[in-house]
Parts: structure tokens; C-alpha cells; sequence
């Protein structure tokens, strides 16, 4: 009816002041605030007892108890001049946000006058769960908990669900209970109220809870539940950023690391929407993909990859990414696609050298296994990096041309020593007096400075020729520092090699002894006995290679005779592929 008059052009009955007022208060009471709002915002209302409460009803149903409670503290109608249940209702409301606004001894006047208006059992129980608040505020905790206590089992659903709920998350504040041993009694309250502002922040509150209690999905879940049925709070931004925050540190803070692979990539996919833009997201793809292919969820980490190449990269970065997609294609013996992905992540921007010279080993790969072997063992001809030459090796091999396998795994074993000099040169500058004066406060740091270099990868140096033989004394030559070091250090390195050797260079030697008794090469065999004899005695292959290299077997019976010892390592194949696997998207190894 005041909507109609207003929409009359006659005179208003009582002023524009008193009418505009009263229509403000009639819409605020239907539950229009923001008609209510302006209504009151207009200068023509000003201010009055009627306009100050009704303009702290909306702050207070805004969630802004310190406003709301300001304008409860100006002068105010008086209550018991309106019907029962509105001045019941208004008054629990003023009484809330003094008590939240700072206010709670104000807060008692209203509380008390609604318990000499003879409440009903309902309002008693929402005047008990109010006076816990107060004596919360006022630092009675105690007394606060003994309150919501009795209110346990209350006929009213949302004050024993308020209720409760404050006593945990008061718990929670003062660490007197767990984010994990919240989640149950946060959980059972969910059964008792739905809706508005309680619900909101009840799911909030368990979703911050599953994530500090280490179980992330349930935390994801129940956070995007708050966004998905509240989006139009003005908090909602915040939640969105705690998933956010959630989700990055999961993937790129070592949070998933907990998780098996492909629990990883379930709430991957489940929440994607939650990747981030630029460099972080990609990092994350990349971490996730890495943890598949190491665990052969090669398809897994193929599908992440390609997403990243067709849609999200460019320039140098988009070539990085499809140069692992395409390792990880020939990691699951698809050569077509491994090429497809060389051609698709094609960019027009130069590229570090080394990640050029890895396409290029890609793609000869991808052609080796499409059957062009000619042409594959063409483009890798000029490149004589380490990596190249396990390539190379690795393809005449399968192809079976025995004497130009067995040079080929020569050179390999070349440039392995090479990168085993170049770590114990480093290893000595680093222990030298002379080199570093700071040697001298790393009393006894000889063994500790060796054991990194004997869990490197030498696959990422550069290899050179002319450096088979005595790896040992290569290694001292590699280096001047040696000369005064202390015997220590020259224990270390000895021992760096001899671990280096057993893990990685003894089968690649036991290899070439294969393909030069296949390739009837007695001389070879001779010098490579005399050259790694001792070192492959200490080795589990010690047996199978003195009966490959005893100058009184015969060459090619010799390896059909040991045929069961070989096949219980890991054929050269398999080596060839475990470097591969090494190689990291995630790492800068990868490109520097």
C-alpha cells in the first residue's frame, strides 16, 4: 500500500520525512534490503530513532556488527510500543550485534526486557545462546561453554546448531581442539541447519578443516560447496582463494607428494579449474606429469602434457613442453605421436641450444622407430654430446650391427669416465686448502663432499673421446688439486667411482663386451678386460664378463653360453629408456 501511494503524484499524508521512513521500514521487515537501503540513504529522511534502527537491522543482516552496533547505540524507538514477536525479534537481533559490535553490557538491556516479556521456550533458548556469546566476549569462557552446554538439546535447530558451533570454533581458537578432531563434530552439524550465513560458514570452516587435517579432496569438495551455493556473498572471493592457495600447495609445495600418482591425478582432473595461470600452473602440470611417467602412467602424463602444448604455452615454453611430450610418447613406444608432438610444440623463437639439440635426438628417435634407421642415425651424426652417444649406441644396437655397436658403446663409456673426471676435479677444488681456503672449516668433509657426486646423473655432461682406460688416474690428472690432497679425499674418490661403476658404468661395459664377442673382435676384447677387469670384479657381472672376454672361449659361443646371466640384467634397451625417464620437464636439467 505505501508503494502505491508513492506511485500517486498527490500530496504524501505525513511528509516526505515520516512517509519515506516508514516505507523503508515496512520493505526492511519484508526482507528488501537493498529497496530498504536506499530509502533510507535518501537526505530527505535524515535522522530519527525509527531510521537509526531500521538502518542498523540492514548492517547487521550485512554481517557489519560494529555499524550496526554504533547506530544501536544512538537512540532508538521504543520497542515495547510494537507487537510482541516484532519487538522479540528485533531485540534478539540489537542484543547480537552489540554483543559482536563491543558493546555486550548494552547488549544485557535488550535481553533482559525480552525475558520479562513472557518468551516462549524457543525465544528462552535464543536469549541462552546470546548470553553465552556476551560472556564469551567478556572473557568468561567457562561460563560461555556451560551455557551452549545446556543448549545441547535444544527443541530449536539453529541455536543448537549455533550453539555448538561456537564451542568448537572457540575451541579452535584457543588450540584446545584440533582441525582434525573438529571435523566430526562439525560434520554432525550440517544434519541441523541448511541455509543463510550458519551453513556458509560451517562449510567453510570444515573445508579449512579437512585441509589441515591432510585429507584434501573432502577440504576442495566442501570449500567449493560454500562457493556453489552462496556465490553471490561478497566473502565468496576469499573462499575461492583458499582453494586456490589449497591446490597450489598441494601440487607445487610438495602437499601431493603424500598422495599415490594417480590419487594425484584424480584431484588433478577433479579440480583443474583450480590450475593456475602462467608459470606457476604450468610448473604444476609439469610436477604431475613427471611423478606419472616415473611410475609409467605414461598415458596419464602424455594427456597432461598435450593440454599444455595445444592450449596453454607459447614460445620457448610451449617447445620445452612438447619436447617431454615427446620423450613420453617414446617412452610408450609411440614414435608417430612423439613426432606429431615435436611438430605441433614447433615455435618460431630461438631456443636454448641444448633444447634445440634435444629435439633434434628426439626426432631421430621418432624416426628410428617409424623404421627410417638410416635417417635417424643421420641427423645425430655431428652430435656428440653424451646424450647422443647412448642414442646412437642404443639404435645399433637394436639394429644389431655388432662392430658399430660396439664402438659406439666405446664412446659411451668414453664420456661416462669424462663426466666422472669432471666430478672428481669438483670434488677436490672443493676439499683444497690450496683451491678454497674455506676447505679448511669443512674439517672432514671429504666423505660427505663425494657421497653427491656419487648420486649424479654424468648422462647430462658433455662427452669427449679418448677417455676409456685407467678412470682412476684420469681422474687424478682431471685435476692438480689431487696431488696435495689427503689420502682421504683419494679414498672418496675412489669410492664415488667405484659406486658410479657398479650402478651405471658395469653394464654398459658387459654391453660392449657383448657386441664385441657378437662382432668376433678378440682384440677389443683383449683391451677391454685389461682395462676394466678389476673394476668388473667387484661387480655381481664379474662371472659373465670373464667368460666373455677369457681369451679361451670362442666369441660368439661364448655370449650364447652366458645367454641366462645377461638376461638378468637390464638389457641395453631398458638402460637407454631409464635415462630417458630421468630427464625432468619440472627440472632446468632438462634445457641448461
Amino acid at each position: 500500500m505505501l508503494d502505491l501511494i508513492a506511485s500517486d503524484s498527490g500530496p504524501l499524508p505525513m511528509g516526505n520525512k515520516g512517509f519515506l521512513t516508514l516505507r523503508a521500514a515496512a520493505h526492511a521487515l519484508k526482507g528488501d534490503d537493498d529497496l530498504a537501503a536506499k530509502l533510507l540513504a535518501d537526505p530527505q529522511v535524515g535522522n530519527s530513532p525509527e531510521a537509526s534502527l531500521f538502518r542498523g537491522v540492514l548492517a547487521a543482516r550485512k554481517g557489519d556488527a560494529p555499524g550496526a552496533a554504533a547506530l544501536f547505540d544512538e537512540p532508538l524507538p521504543v520497542l515495547k510500543d510494537y507487537p510482541k514477536l516484532l519487538r522479540t525479534d528485533l531485540g534478539l537481533l540489537i542484543a547480537r550485534a552489540l554483543i559482536e559490535g563491543g558493546n555486550p553490557m548494552q547488549a544485557q538491556v535488550y535481553t533482559d526486557a525480552i525475558r520479562r516479556d513472557m518468551p516462549d521456550s524457543s525465544t528462552t533458548d535464543r536469549i541462552a545462546y546470546l548470553e553465552g556469546l556476551r560472556q564469551l566476549k567478556m572473557g568468561q569462557e567457562d561460563a560461555a561453554f556451560q551455557t551452549w552446554a545446556g543448549l545441547k538439546n535444544s527443541a530449536v535447530e539453529d541455536v543448537r546448531a549455533d550453539s555448538q558451533y561456537a564451542v568448537v570454533m572457540e575451541k579452535l581458537r584457543t588450540k584446545q581442539m584440533t582441525q582434525a578432531d573438529a571435523i566430526g563434530p562439525l560434520e554432525e552439524l550440517r544434519f541441523l541447519a541448511r541455509g543463510g550465513d550458519f551453513e556458509f560458514h560451517l562449510l567453510r570452516s570444515l573445508g579449512e578443516a579437512y585441509l589441515a587435517a591432510g585429507q584434501p579432496r573432502k577440504g576442495l569438495l566442501t570449500l567449493r560447496q560454500a562457493v556453489t551455493n552462496f556465490p553471490n556473498r561478497a566473502d565468496i572471493k576469499d573462499v575461492a582463494q583458499e582453494m586456490g592457495d589449497a591446490f597450489e600447495h598441494l601440487y607445487l609445495g610438495g602437499g601431493a607428494d603424500a598422495l599415490s600418482p594417480m590419487t594425484a591425478v584424480a584431484l588433478y582432473d577433479e579440480f583443474r579449474e583450480l590450475t593456475p595461470s602462467g608459470e606457476a600452473g604450468d610448473r604444476m602440470i609439469a610436477a604431475l606429469s613427471d611423478r606419472l611417467v616415473k611410475v609409467d602412467l605414461l598415458d596419464g602424463a602424455a594427456k597432461l602434457l598435450d593440454g599444455q602444448v595445444k592450449h596453454r604455452l607459447t614460445g620457448a615454453d610451449k617447445a620445452r613442453a612438447g619436447t617431454r611430450l615427446a620423450a613420453i610418447y617414446l617412452l610408450d613406444n609411440k614414435p608417430d605421436l612423439a613426432a606429431q608432438a615435436l611438430k605441433d610444440s614447433q615455435v618460431s623463437d630461438p631456443l636454448p641450444n641444448e633444447l634445440d639439440a634435444l629435439r633434434g635426438r628426439l626426432q631421430s628417435q621418432a624416426d628410428f622407430g617409424a623404421g627410417q634407421t638410416l635417417k635417424a642415425l643421420d641427423e645425430i651424426k655431428n652430435d656428440d654430446s653424451l646424450p647422443a652417444r647412448w642414442q646412437r649406441a642404443d639404435m645399433l644396437w637394436q639394429l644389431q650391427e655388432w662392430p658399430a655397436a660396439a664402438d659406439a658403446l666405446g664412446k659411451v663409456i668414453d664420456g661416462e669416465e669424462q663426466a666422472l673426471a669432471v666430478q672428481a676435479a669438483q670434488i677436490m677444488a672443493h676439499n683444497n686448502v690450496a683451491v678454497d681456503p674455506a676447505a679448511a672449516l669443512r674439517d672432514g668433509a671429504a666423505t660427505g663432499n663425494a657421497a653427491p657426486a656419487a648420486n649424479a646423473q654424468p648422462n647430462n655432461a658433455q662427452g669427449g673421446n679418448g677417455q676409456g682406460g685407467n678412470s682412476q688416474a684420469d681422474a687424478a690428472g682431471a685435476s692438480p688439486a689431487l696431488a696435495t690432497a689427503a689420502p682421504t679425499y683419494v679414498d672418496a674418490l675412489a669410492q664415488v667411482r667405484a659406486d658410479a661403476f657398479k650402478s651405471r658404468l658395469a653394464k654398459v661395459v658387459l654391453n660392449r663386451a657383448v657386441a664385441l664377442s657378437l662382432a668376433n673382435d678378440r682384440t677389443e676384447l683383449h683391451k677391454l678386460a685389461r682395462d676394466y677387469g678389476k673394476d668388473m670384479s667387484q661387480t655381481n657381472l664379474a662371472h659373465t664378463f670373464d667368460m666373455l672376454t677369457s681369451p679361451g672361449n670362442g666369441l660368439a659361443e661364448s655370449v650364447s653360453a652366458e645367454m641366462s646371466s645377461i638376461d638378468q640384467i637390464n638389457s641395453f634397451v631398458d638402460e637407454y629408456k631409464n635415462l630417458m625417464r630421468q630427464a625432468s620437464l619440472s627440472s632446468p636439467s632438462l634445457t641448461n
